[in-house]
Parts: structure tokens; C-alpha cells; sequence
């Protein structure tokens, strides 16, 4: 008598593991794109922050900043050029009526809003 031994996985542990699989990525990704919202955020918030501090020297030296671009011209253009990353868009010119905002083109994730006249 020959009794060949079997071996592998069997179909329903194979559905088993694929279940465990599908449930724990099912919750990974919403924290996953938590984060990156967040983290996208949190970088609009920073260049919102930069603009804001350039403008502000550069309105100082009378020189005339474009939040948009990020570059201070004018008399002394002491204010200093703020270079906004591949991704980003800013808008408003810097005022309490019409602040400046940082915007993540792809997710439309924005900064606050800051002022700097």
C-alpha cells in the first residue's frame, strides 16, 4: 500500500489569509491617506508662512511682492524670493481682505491664511 502524503494549503485557508489581507489593508488606507492629506497640509502651511515673513520684509524695503511667484522687486528687494514647490499654488496678494493661501494643486489641500500688510 502506498499513502502519498499531501501537501500545500488547502482552499479554504488560502480564502482565510486572503480575508486577514483584505481586512487589514482596508484599514491602512484611509490612515495612509490621513497622513498624506495631512502632511500636504502641513507643507502649504509653511509656504504660506514663508510668503507671508518675505512679503513682509520686502513691503518693509518698499520693494512690491508677488505671492503668487514668490519674488520681491522693487527699490532694495532686501525681502528675499521664496521658491513654491512643483504641486503648490498661491494666491491673494498678502492683505487682511485678501489673504495669502497655499494650495496642493492634485488634492486641493490648503494652508491658513496669512496677511502681511
Amino acid at each position: 500500500m502506498n499513502i502519498s502524503k499531501k501537501q500545500g494549503f488547502t482552499l479554504i485557508e488560502l480564502i482565510v489569509v486572503m480575508v486577514i489581507v483584505a481586512v487589514l489593508a482596508a484599514a491602512a488606507v484611509p490612515l495612509y491617506n490621513q497622513y498624506v492629506d495631512k502632511s500636504q497640509s502641513n507643507t502649504a502651511d509653511n509656504i504660506a508662512s514663508s510668503l507671508n515673513q518675505a512679503g513682509g520684509a520686502c513691503m518693509a524695503d518698499e520693494g512690491t511682492f508677488t505671492p503668487s511667484t514668490g519674488i520681491c522687486t522693487g527699490n532694495n528687494s532686501g525681502g528675499g524670493n521664496v521658491t513654491i514647490p512643483t504641486g503648490f499654488t498661491a494666491a491673494g496678494v498678502g492683505t487682511s481682505i485678501n489673504p495669502i493661501v497655499v494650495t496642493h494643486t492634485a488634492s486641493g489641500n490648503t494652508s491658513g491664511t496669512y496677511s502681511y500688510q
